[in-house]
């Protein structure tokens, strides 16, 4: 295994590992934590090709950046850097988008796609409501409040109870999310012009779109605007799991991806 820190020319400070030989596959993880939330696929994932974890800027161990920050294009530039010219790309959640915008930008670095818990399709006005009811608790100080509140939207899901859901996996997503929320920046971002779900349909590498069962209506509906619009798509549907899924369900999802990429 191999670890390190990547400086780019953005003003981006990447700390990153990489593990395994064969096909290099990235893994881009989610607004509610850092690249451990795939400590569940990373052994599983390096038995059969070249992984790449990181952690997006000023989140975990990489460096709050000094200008403004462009995430698809940091992730062009740690692939440079590590020698990478073409990559399996997997993204969660705000990873799937980074992914998403990866793929627009630089279609010759992607040998296929794999968007689990997408929602590039926007958000409806509860969960609108809902987001906005844990940044309030956040500001006033309260973070405990904060993540319970994002945790019972994302991690318990739709007709669950928090009793219903894993304590471990909970236990895992509540400390991510609090050390986001503790580490909290203002990272400007430069927004990938025109935005990915305008053109989803120039997106024609092998795409596999993964859902959870218990995820919220919104990303049910990304998933389904991706399966409309992309030409080259399928789904998987994870049985009894929200919004990390890879976690809760790491047998089927792991295994989803694995005969994904074995297929190609």
């Amino acid at each position: 295994m191999e670890s390190g820190r990547i400086s780019l020319a953005g003003g981006s400070d990447i700390a990153y590992e990489t593990k395994g030989e064969g096909d290099s596959l990235v893994l881009i993880h989610g607004g509610l934590g850092d690249r451990r939330m795939w400590d569940d696929q990373w052994d599983a994932f390096a038995a059969h090709h070249r992984v790449i974890r990181y952690d997006q800027p000023g989140i975990g161990e990489s460096a709050v950046p000094t200008e403004a920050v462009a995430y698809h294009e940091d992730l062009a530039g740690l692939l440079h850097a590590l020698g990478i010219a073409q990559a399996h790309i997997l993204g969660l959640s705000f990873g799937a988008g980074v992914a998403a915008d990866f793929a627009l930008a630089h279609p010759e670095m992607v040998r296929s796609l794999i968007l689990a818990s997408s929602v590039m399709g926007g958000m409806s006005e509860e969960t609108g409501r809902r987001i906005q009811e844990a940044d309030e608790a956040a500001e006033a100080g309260d973070l405990d409040r904060a993540v319970e509140l994002e945790t019972r939207l994302w991690i318990d899901g739709v007709g669950r109870r928090p009793e219903d859901v894993d304590p471990k996996v909970r236990g895992r997503s509540v400390a991510m999310n609090r050390a986001v929320w503790e580490s909290a920046t203002d990272v400007e971002q430069i927004p990938l012009e025109p935005p990915a779900r305008d053109r989803l349909g120039r997106l024609t590498m092998p795409t596999l779109v993964i859902v959870g069962e218990r995820d919220v209506p919104d990303v049910q509906g990304s998933a389904d605007s991706l399966l409309r619009e992309l030409p080259n798509a399928r789904r998987v549907i994870i049985p009894d799991a929200a919004h990390h899924l890879h976690m809760e369900r790491p047998d089927v999802f792991n295994q989803a991806v694995l005969d994904f990429l074995a297929n190609l």
